[in-house]
């Protein structure tokens, strides 16, 4: 009998319970103090009103919504009824979880500054899951002492994970006795997700329940309580006293309890035992809001069990219930991958996508169904799964992720152009993966080879950073690629690296493959030494002197790679040198370089390798995805190129690199103080004035962005746009296609926004300097703003100038121009408009570019599906 005690299963415990319980709050709050609001006097009120609020109190949304609906359209209805009527019914809409229906009703109200509508937007949006924007809401309306809104702040916070400042509204609310047993029962949850046990017991012991209700989640928590104090027998007993007794239990409480008693299970027994009880509710609740948090941690616990079997999953895939049979049909298909089950995954996926084609997982079972394909050489069918997951995934750190992963699946194909192409496109969606993608890009094309656009992506690359320390490994790796390819170049890059790079870490690497090209000479040279000697004494000579030169050489590059050092300079330099050699080697043991490079630093803090050792260190962190540990250490480096008391006027050579790449780290990690400290570590960049400047304000407009501050980046990128002198025309595209998207995203409470993000567009597209890919991605998004504006026709035409534009000029750039003609394409498809559809797969055919199969594929099946010949 095992038992269970990981910490990961905890932080899987207080999510899930986190969802849980902002879910009971999102589809509750609101009805408990939006009608008294908007209540007029009994006598004056109108009988489908009264009716209205009587059907929305006995939870019957439906019926409150057809009475509501009737009441306004009557002309003679007064401004307050009107008012009452408006709000009850987007409280109804949102009841039936109709978010966007329910916006659109109150707009009116909203815009009259009406508080019950904007108190009610605000519960509208975290029903919709959207915290941040509702969070804005209820700290405006909590400024006015509401205390509904106060408890909508807290939810919020806990929703995003910030519980202890969730704690910090709710306290003085429970101190001051508002909200009564409820807030408090609340706070208590709070203290027991942070581990503050003593408060919660200290809130439990205080809290006495009056109504049936309250008993029940005060039991909850005390359960809690005891299951964080690993006391999992008694929690469970009080779990299963709350199952056991439904009377007075809203759907909220009994699934909390029914994942607590499972949690308790499985520290009790292990999950081969816990895992019915999640089994049994998804029997039992086919239908329940919390179907998929139940599904998902029922196949997190299968996936800790050695043999777990896939019966029950089977079982309700086969069931009517169409919302069950879908999630069970996903997680069947990952468990197979997960076992690497690879022909039973192909099929259940295949059945998945094709009998859910608009389910909400369907971008994650297509990049299972890469997995698998992949893993079975199926190479060019994984990179169609990527492109459909491409389509269906609105994330942009995903969907470089997704590029990255297609162009893996191209280039281990061969398809180096294809794959360049994706790293490059995967390189400016993310400033995460920009450094990676674009040195992956320029690999690409050298091993293509392709020196000409290899070149090209270099300069991309140094002209970012020019001081990045992997810039000289994109010379050397020309230098190794021409020498394994036999070019009579490759002894030239090889000393030109040697010569630009006198003391670089892959000193040895260079001088080895130079050995190695020596050596071949003198192999070669040996080769017709026999039988020269009789033929001809003199060019026998002559050969063994051009041998032995050649043999010298050769343990000269060898003498100076291997040769260990004596004094302690040298030692270390030899170290160094292991630490980069290790870095180079395919595959990669990062642990050994990580080890290798701590190791320096104890050994030889104050060596002026030391810098280029934590550089690398600091990188390797970050390419693992360890920012915590890679933004130490480039603060670090940062904070000793300065020196004490760290002048910023008198720096190191990567000083400046390091405290960019310090806040590039700080903004991968997603709490509160790491945004904080990231913004430090750009301002600083600022400061400096230097190279990086405007690079660092473009990293703090991307921070706003992904905040939710969308007029903050707005005014960043502005910045950018202004600058004099003026900043480089990659960072000036990139900045206006940036502003663009937040216009967009405003947009979506401000539709004059979006005719903004038009201007943008427009201006980006018609630079005349303007790049290709920036050139075609501008109108791409333009078409999409325009078919948010319901300007449909103008966005089809938008799209069509992408196709346009690139058949007409000699540059090429396939990643947007094909996105915009495939969607195009796909909205006249939906429109049954077979003939212009037809035309755009046309057009995208002659263009002979990596999508060019496809696009005739489906002029063919449209075709032969529509009898079009003509």
């Amino acid at each position: 009998m095992s038992r269970a005690n990981d910490s990961t299963d905890s932080t899987r415990f207080l999510e899930a319970i986190r969802l849980t319980m902002n879910r009971k709050f999102a589809a509750a709050i609101g009805a408990a103090f939006l009608i008294p609001l908007c209540s007029t006097s009994a006598a004056a009120e109108p009988v489908l009103l009264t009716e209205a609020k009587r059907a929305l109190g006995e939870n019957i949304p439906e019926v409150a919504m057809h009475k509501l609906q009737a009441l306004l359209a009557t002309k003679d209805l007064s401004a307050a009824d009107r008012l009452s009527a408006t709000l009850l019914l987007g409280q109804a809409l949102k009841n039936e979880e109709l978010y966007d229906d329910a916006l659109s009703v109150i707009q009116p109200a909203i815009d009259s500054g009406e508080p019950a509508a904007i108190l009610l937007r605000a519960n509208i949006l975290a029903g919709a899951g959207h915290w941040d924007e509702a969070l804005a809401l209820y700290r405006e309306m909590g400024a006015r002492s509401d205390a509904s809104a106060k408890a909508g702040e807290a939810e919020c916070l806990h929703a995003l994970g910030r519980t202890a400042e969730a704690i910090m509204v709710v306290d003085p609310m429970v101190r001051n006795n508002v909200g009564g047993t409820a807030m408090r029962l609340r706070l208590a949850g709070f203290n027991v997700d942070l581990q503050r046990l003593d408060r919660a017991r200290e809130l439990l012991a205080g809290t006495a329940p009056t109504t049936a209700e309250e008993v029940k989640w005060k039991s909850y928590v005390d359960a809690r309580l005891l299951l964080a104090q690993d006391q999992p027998a008694p929690a469970l007993i009080l779990f299963e006293e709350i199952l056991t007794a439904a009377d007075h239990v809203p759907e909220s409480l009994f699934f909390a309890a029914t994942f607590g008693a499972a949690e308790a299970r499985v520290k009790l027994y292990g999950y081969a035992e816990a895992h019915e009880v999640l089994e049994n509710f998804i029997w039992k609740h086919p239908e329940s809001a919390y179907l998929e948090i139940a599904f998902r941690r029922l196949d997190e616990m299968y996936a800790e069990e050695e043999n777990p079997s896939e019966s029950e999953l089977h079982k309700w895939s086969q069931k009517p219930e169409t919302r069950r049979a879908a999630l069970a049909f996903f997680y069947v298909a990952k468990m197979q991958v997960r076992r690497q089950s690879w022909p039973k995954a192909i099929i259940s996926l295949d059945v998945f996508i094709h009998r859910f084609p608009t389910h909400p997982l369907l971008a994650q079972a297509y990049l299972l169904q890469e997995e698998t394909l992949r893993s079975t050489g199926r190479l060019a069918e994984a990179v169609q799964a990527l492109d459909a997951a491409l389509r269906l995934s609105h994330d942009t750190d995903l969907r470089a992720e997704i590029e990255l992963r297609a162009g893996l699946d191209h280039y281990q194909q061969g398809e180096r152009v294809l794959a360049a192409q994706l790293f490059e496109s995967a390189a400016k969606r993310t400033p995460r993966l920009q450094q990676v993608a674009t040195f992956d890009a320029a690999l690409a094309w050298l091993n293509q080879p392709n020196f000409d656009r290899f070149q090209d992506e270099y300069r991309v690359f140094t002209s970012r950073n020019p001081e990045d320390p992997l810039r000289s490994d994109l010379v050397l790796e020309r230098g190794l690629v021409e020498a394994r390819n036999g070019d009579p170049r490759a002894e030239e890059s090889l000393k030109r690296f040697l010569r630009e790079f006198p003391s670089h870490a892959r000193e040895a690497e260079a001088r080895l493959a130079l050995a190695e090209l020596a050596y071949v000479s003198a192999s070669r040279i040996g080769k017709t030494l026999i039988g020269t000697a009789a033929a001809d004494s003199l060019a026998f000579a002559g050969q063994q002197r051009a041998f032995q030169a050649a043999w010298h050489q050769a343990n000269e590059y060898l003498q100076v790679a291997n040769t260990s050092p004596q004094t302690a300079e040298t030692q270390a330099h030899s170290q160094y040198l292991a630490i980069f050699l290790a870095d180079s080697e395919q595959p990669r043991d990062e642990e050994k370089v990580i080890s290798l490079a701590r190791e320096f630093l104890r050994e030889y803090r104050e060596s002026p390798l030391s810098a280029e050792v934590r550089m690398k260190l600091a990188q390797i962190y970050f390419r693992r995805g360890d920012f915590a540990n890679s933004e130490t250490q480039f603060a670090t480096l940062a904070n000793e190129q300065m020196k004490e008391p760290y002048q910023e006027s008198a720096p190191g050579p990567y000083a400046e690199t390091a405290l960019f790449l310090a806040g590039k780290s700080a903004m991968q990690l997603i709490n509160a103080g790491a945004v904080d400290r990231a913004f430090g570590f750009f301002e600083r960049v600022i400061k400096r004035n230097g190279k990086l400047k405007l690079y660092a304000r473009q990293e703090q407009a991307i921070l706003q962005h992904n905040l939710g501050h969308e007029t903050e980046a707005v005014a960043l990128y502005d910045v950018i746009l202004s600058a004099d002198p003026p900043a480089d025309p990659e960072l000036r595209q990139a900045a206006l296609c940036a502003k663009g998207d937040s216009l967009r995203a405003m947009g979506a409470s401000d539709s004059a926004k979006l005719q903004e993000a038009i201007g943008v567009f427009d201006h980006l597209a018609n630079l005349s300097d303007a790049l290709p890919q920036w050139r075609n991605q501008a109108l791409y998004k333009k078409a999409k703003t325009l078919e948010q504006l319901g300007r449909n026709d103008e966005a089809l035409d938008t799209y069509y100038d992408v196709l346009q534009r690139t058949a007409t000029h000699g540059d090429r750039e396939y990643f947007w121009y094909y996105k915009a003609g495939f969607d195009a394409a796909h909205v006249f498809e939906e429109q049954e408009q077979w003939k212009p559809a037809i035309g755009i797969y046309e057009k995208m055919a002659k263009l002979n570019g990596p999508r060019t199969p496809e696009a005739q594929a489906r002029v063919r099946r449209l075709r032969l599906e529509h009898f079009i010949w003509e």
